[in-house]
């Protein structure tokens, strides 16, 4: 760790280079007369949690100064020096204004621009008295909305989105939604950040939302079930007793009104311990924890990760990470010089917000580079060419909103699984899309086709106490009229006549049972004539020419067969990188009567066949339930709901049923080998679409909801007959929908995939 107090004295000796010299300790005037040669730039980390960041931060200095090593040359390249020193900024307003004005007043010299904070909280402290200097500042990392309102922060800009609908908030919204949920709890740690963070959220969920006819999402009402802050202690640290009182206030015994659902906003020093607490105390064990980039992509302190559930499930956004040629560039520079010096080398940058420093510091000197020397100490002009800037950075593309917010942000959604953060979907202010079969989910399960619903299940209602009073009371009172009635004076007179309709049933009863007698021995006789018939029509069917005489239901092909490289070219028609491992013809005799039966029909009622070869994956569905089933196959008990009502799926493209690939890594079939990492299993089938409609699901909102509570297929108008098979595109691939499974599907090949 370097010590970062007056680090601006110690360059030379961190990185063999830069500018050496004291600096006098008297006040300064920002506008006073200087070496027009020289600009200075101050930067201010929480430098516990950024302890990389002087090295980083000078290292970058050194590279904007060098003009003939290939990296931004064309910046400040008018003779001019850049010039830097580091505060300890903490991320604390108390800490953070002091190490600024120490910063000016001890280094005795005007500064043309800041780099920081980490934290919005220090940040806007430091942000607002720097603009009454109109000195411009530039953060990577705070994401506070209250830091875009240019009236309080007039000189204000930074790398990463606000955390408002216009960011982090509407990246957070469209994830949410995209699962399908509409209720929420929130809990939030007392911080600025967070209460703005919390404000913003509501002020974007809470209420009534009208459909969206381009993103096709419907009308939905958010609802925040509960909301608690928790407070901290005053040095900063969480106050368990308040993380206490606010997990046992979540209403977790009214299934009405309570969600599975919580959105955490915090920082991961708080973050973390509460999610401990929550584990300890067995708060709501499938809890799906949401967060923000505050604590995502972080690991607990110390890297304990022993008292997590099995499944933690804990979802959350955090900056996408751009690592493109620039990064890879940039990296492989600073491996070089920690190589040269002797240094611990990095293998890769740090986080995200390493990425947005470098670039935070090259759009500022780019800035200062604009403006002619004698005019850098106007923060007015500088701000104004900042604002102007579009450019490749380190983590990615680099242009400012009027706000000084960056344009276009963009979000990673990460789940916790297998000890850290992986990558499951995208989102951004406008959309979202997640590979929810890649999610885990704590106290479900992972590889689930849907998300898991946010609302509990409401059990039915109590009935009042003096029901279960009066339907005991009124039980006794009819019996008692009903004895007192037979035994009235009518009592021989509906006896005789009781008997005597009893008698009549009787006869009745005798002469049905004699014609049941009889039509029982026809049903026996009719069952075996058509056993007979059925086994004489198999003898009259041709199996398909390239099955062999095997007993087995699934036949191995090898590579020197064609029928291999027939299924490996319909592979990789759209999955270039896929490859087979294994690959299965299926033989099973009664289905392929069975298909053949139907088809047949098809031809009588003259319909075409549209036969085609499609594709289809069972998900977390062993496949041996359907190949060696003897009856359907593929049966609907096992479909789920999708975007064309509930049915069987089945695709053109194999990209698109190989995320619905059944996983076989770690399962062992007594049929097939144990599969290993990455590979997935699919059907390749014979598919009778028969007479088939196409249903555009992208066509209206009204529409997508018609595709989606299909039950069967709708009528065709030519026939008033119902169609046979439902397609659509979705996923860059047609498909097509068997809505009721009756004689459409055979399967023909099982193969294992890695892609």
């Amino acid at each position: 760790m370097f010590n970062a107090n007056k680090l601006f004295g110690l360059i030379p000796l961190l990185l063999g280079g830069g500018v050496s010299g004291n600096f006098d300790t008297c006040p300064c005037d920002n506008n006073q007369s200087t070496d027009l040669s020289k600009v200075y730039v101050a930067g201010l980390f929480d430098t516990l949690n950024f302890d990389w960041g002087p090295e980083l931060f000078h290292f970058i200095v050194d590279l904007i100064n060098d003009h003939e090593d290939g990296w931004f040359d064309d910046v400040l390249n008018d003779g001019t020096t850049l010039v830097a020193a580091v505060e300890d900024a903490g991320c604390d307003p108390q800490v953070a204004l002091p190490a600024y004005w120490d910063l000016k007043t001890d280094w005795g010299k005007p500064l043309h621009g800041v780099v920081g904070c980490r934290c919005s909280g220090a940040t806007a402290s430091v942000a607002r008295v720097a603009s009454l200097e109109d000195i411009p500042v530039v953060s990577p990392a705070s994401s506070s909305a209250r830091l875009s309102d240019t009236t309080e922060f007039p000189t204000f800009s930074r790398l990463v989105g606000p955390d408002n609908e216009k960011g982090q908030v509407g990246a957070l919204v469209n994830m949410l939604r995209f699962m399908g949920w509409d209720r929420v709890t929130v809990l939030q740690t007392d911080t600025a950040y967070t209460k703005d963070l919390s404000t913003a959220f509501g002020n974007a969920w809470v209420g009534e939302h009208e459909a969206n006819v381009e993103t096709g999402s419907a009308a939905w009402t958010g609802e925040v079930a509960y909301s608690h802050p928790i407070g901290l202690n005053p040095d900063g640290t969480l106050d368990e007793d308040s993380a206490r009182k606010a997990l046992a206030s979540v209403p977790t015994d009214e299934p009405r009104i309570n969600s599975r659902v919580i959105v955490l906003l915090a920082h991961d020093q708080h973050a973390y311990p509460i999610l401990k607490l929550a584990q300890e105390t067995k708060f709501q064990p499938d809890t799906i924890w949401v967060g923000t980039d505050a604590w995502s992509g972080s690991t607990p302190p110390g890297g304990d990760t022993s008292w997590m559930p099995v499944i933690p499930g804990y979802i959350a956004l955090e900056p996408y990470r751009n690592q493109n040629m620039v990064y890879e560039d940039f990296l492989w520079r600073l491996q070089e010089s920690q190589e040269m010096q002797g240094r611990d080398v990095m293998q890769d940058l740090p986080n995200y917000a390493a990425e947005t420093m470098h670039d935070s510091l090259v759009a500022l000197a780019m800035a200062l580079s604009a403006v002619s020397p004698d005019r850098r100490s106007n923060g007015t002009e500088v701000l104004s060419e900042l604002r102007k800037l579009s450019f490749e950075g380190v983590s990615g593309p680099v242009s400012f909103t009027v706000e000084g917010d960056r344009a276009d942000p963009r979000y990673s959604v990460v789940n916790w699984k297998d000890g850290g953060w992986e990558v499951v979907g995208e989102a951004s202010p406008t959309r979202a899309h997640v590979s929810v079969t890649n999610v885990c989910w704590a106290g479900i399960a992972c590889g689930l086709s849907v998300a898991p619903s946010e609302k509990y299940p409401v059990p039915p209602p109590k009935l009042p106490v003096w029901v279960y009073i009066i339907i005991p009371v009124s039980f006794i009172i009819t019996i008692a009229l009903g004895l007192r009635y037979w035994r009235s004076h009518k009592k021989k007179k509906l006896l005789k006549r009781n008997i005597s309709e009893m008698q009549a049933k009787m006869d009745k009863m005798k002469g049905i049972d004699s014609e049941l007698a009889d039509l029982d021995d026809q049903v026996k006789e009719a069952k075996r004539k058509q056993a007979d018939l059925i086994q004489q029509r198999v003898g009259l069917q041709e199996t398909p020419p390239t099955w062999t005489d095997s007993d087995e239901t699934l036949v191995e092909l090898f590579p020197d067969e064609d029928e291999f490289w027939a299924v490996s070219k319909q592979l990789r028609a759209n999955m270039n990188d896929a490859w087979i491992t294994k690959v299965w013809r299926v033989q099973n005799h009664p289905l392929w009567n069975y298909y053949n039966f139907h088809k047949n029909r098809l031809s009588i009622n003259g319909i075409d066949h549209n036969e085609k070869s499609v594709w289809h994956g069972t998900s977390s569905l062993d496949p041996a339930i359907v190949y060696d089933d003897q009856q359907d196959g593929f049966m609907m008990q096992f479909s789920q709901k999708g975007f064309w009502g509930r049915g069987i799926y089945f695709a053109h493209k194999s990209s698109y049923s190989h995320s619905y690939g059944f996983r076989v890594e770690g399962s062992a079939p007594t049929e097939r080998p144990e599969g290993s990492t990455g590979e997935r299993e699919m059907f390749l089938a014979k598919l009778l679409t028969g007479n088939e409609t196409l249903m555009d699901r992208d066509q209206s909102s009204a529409k997508a909801t018609e595709c989606r509570n299909l039950t069967a297929p709708p009528v065709n108008p030519q026939t008033n007959m119902k169609y046979n098979t439902v397609s659509g595109f979705t996923a860059g691939s047609q498909v097509w929908i068997v809505c009721v499974l009756t004689y459409d599907v055979c399967g023909a090949c099982l193969g294992d995939f890695v892609g």
